[in-house]
C-alpha cells in the first residue's frame, strides 16, 4: 500500500484539496505528488482482492482510519492526515495495483502513473508534524 500527497510547490494546476470532478478538469499531474508512505497498516493485509468491490471499499476505509487517527499512524508515515486529492495505491492479490483518489465523499478509482510521482519519501510540503 502506498500513499501519495500533493507537494504544494509542484501543484501548478491547483488540484490540492479539490474534489475529483474539478481536479480532473484542471488535470491531475502525478509529478505534483510525493510518496509519503509505503508499507503495511494495522488491520490491512499486504494485498487485497481488487476484483471484489466490497473488499476494496473496506481496505480504503481502513487506510483512511489508520492515517487520520494519530494513535494508528504507522512508523515512517511522513504525511499529513489523509485528505481530498490524496492518492492511495493498493496492491492486488494477483500483483496488479490500483490507484484511488480521496474524494469529498469516498474514493474514485483513477489512472495514476507512479513513475511520474516523486518517490523520495519526504514530508508533504505545507504540513507540520505536530509530534
Amino acid at each position: 500500500m502506498k500513499i501519495y500527497q500533493i507537494n504544494t510547490e509542484r501543484d501548478h494546476t491547483g488540484v490540492r484539496y479539490q474534489e475529483y470532478s474539478r481536479a480532473r478538469i484542471r488535470r491531475i499531474e502525478p509529478s505534483a505528488y510525493d510518496l509519503v508512505y509505503e508499507g503495511a497498516l494495522r488491520g490491512l493485509d499486504d494485498t487485497v482482492d481488487l476484483d471484489n468491490a466490497t473488499v476494496v471499499s473496506w481496505a480504503l476505509e481502513v487506510v483512511f482510519i489508520n492515517l487520520n487517527l494519530l494513535s494508528f499512524r504507522p512508523e515512517g508515515f511522513r504525511g499529513r492526515s489523509l485528505s481530498v486529492s490524496d492518492v492511495i495505491v493498493l496492491t492486488g492479490t494477483d500483483g496488479r495495483s490500483a490507484a484511488y483518489y480521496v474524494d469529498r465523499e469516498g474514493f474514485r478509482e483513477m489512472c495514476f502513473d507512479e513513475k511520474r510521482a516523486n518517490s523520495a519519501r519526504g514530508e508533504a510540503v505545507g504540513w507540520q508534524n505536530p509530534l
